[in-house]
């Protein structure tokens, strides 16, 4: 039987960032995903920021991980197009991305077990027992721990012991992207497509990078009316500007995933933390999940390192971490962006079919003005 102090069930920003800091502390850590790192991602691979805020995203962001600097982002709205030189950035892939995260947590300590599925978790007292599963072997084996941190993204484990993000069509949406060979791309922005068409609750997005671009839609659940790839190929063959743009790229891939829209009610159980996607840790409004996910493995970690220090890892110890993570200046915009959602989806939408673009052009406007806006500094997915 396989023994740590910690498991942390997947390796994206969440997990690795739990364990890179756990293991830092001198606690047993396994970093278990099952994926075969280094591993794809349905997601945009940007990095978008308000110029003047006073965030720093801190990672060491080589040339090596990034595949090209931007200077803004162009909105493409029904009624016209709209450049905000403010929110600008860099884009990369979560291929690459996600292999440095891991690749430091084990620089730190912890223990990295790819290709292996956690599929169930039992208790006994007070400890857990993690049920694993090699995706080429077949071979099982079970890992008794202290502490285990889901990080497993919308369909969590953690559901199995009564807590993390509850999956439902109100509150979960589908993406869908096109990765799209372009060898020197000339496209210098960030650009977001808001039209009812290619999506009645989310946008459709064109990211840049070095020899490729980034070619992606999402949209809630509960108002799609056709199938997710049925729009990603609206925006790619039908939209009079992005149409122009792809017309002849070849699709080298094609991904897609579910995104939870709203935050988990309660983080924690006894010795059990859920964090990133499997909390619901995701922007409501732009469905941005790596800022939040850096932010709460950081807050999850401290917590943990204190309670693994005292020997005490109650429901009531743990607490802390629900206490800590909702005074984050990240938790207070997540759960503005969602009362700003549910109120345009409420007492908007019913009325108006472009109620998200219009949205959107607000927040985006506050962004010109050189308001602190809630979503002033956001990550995309």
């Amino acid at each position: 039987m396989l023994k740590a102090d910690v498991i942390a069930i997947g390796a994206g920003p969440a997990g690795s960032t739990l364990a890179s800091n756990i293991a830092k502390a001198g606690f047993d850590v396994f970093l278990i995903d099952k994926g075969d790192f280094p591993r794809e991602k349905a997601c945009g691979g940007a990095l978008i920021r308000y110029e003047n805020s006073s965030f720093r995203f801190d990672l060491d962001l080589s040339d090596e991980i990034i595949e090209k600097k931007v200077d803004g982002s162009l909105f493409h709205f029904p009624w016209g197009t709209k450049k905000v030189s403010s929110l600008c950035g860099v884009s990369f892939s979560r291929r690459v991305f996600d292999s440095y995260l891991a690749e430091r947590a084990v620089m730190n300590g912890a223990a990295f077990i790819s290709n292996t599925q956690a599929y169930d978790v039992t208790r006994s007292r007070e400890e857990l027992y993690v049920h694993l599963k090699n995706q080429r072997t077949r071979e099982k084996q079970i890992a008794k721990t202290k502490l285990v941190a889901f990080c497993d993204g919308v369909s969590t484990l953690a559901r199995k012991i009564g807590f993390g993000f509850e999956r439902r069509p109100s509150n979960t949406a589908v993406s869908a992207l096109y990765e799209m060979e372009w060898k020197d791309n000339p496209i210098d922005c960030f650009e977001f497509y808001l039209d009812s068409k290619i999506s009645p609750w989310g946008y459709g997005w064109i990211f840049p990078k070095k020899d490729a671009i980034n070619v992606g839609v999402f949209c809630l659940m509960s108002h799609m009316q056709h199938n997710i790839k049925e729009y990603l190929d609206t925006l790619v063959r039908k939209h009079h500007e992005a149409s122009k743009k792809l017309r002849g790229k070849r699709i080298v891939r094609f991904s897609s995933a579910l995104i939870p829209l709203a935050h988990a009610k309660s983080l924690h159980k006894q010795s059990a933390l859920v964090i990133g996607d499997s909390a619901g840790m995701v922007d409501p409004i732009w469905g941005a999940g790596i800022k939040y996910a850096i932010s709460g493995g950081k807050v999850a970690a401290r917590v943990a390192v204190n309670c693994l220090q005292e020997n005490d890892l109650s429901e009531s110890r743990l607490a802390q971490y629900d206490k800590l993570w909702k005074r984050t200046e990240e938790y207070k915009a997540l759960r503005r962006n969602y009362l700003f959602s549910k109120m345009a989806q409420t007492f908007w939408l019913p009325f108006d079919k472009n109620a998200f673009p219009k949205l959107i052009s607000l927040i985006i406007s506050a962004f010109d003005r050189n308001f602190r806006d809630s979503v002033a500094i956001f990550f995309y997915r």
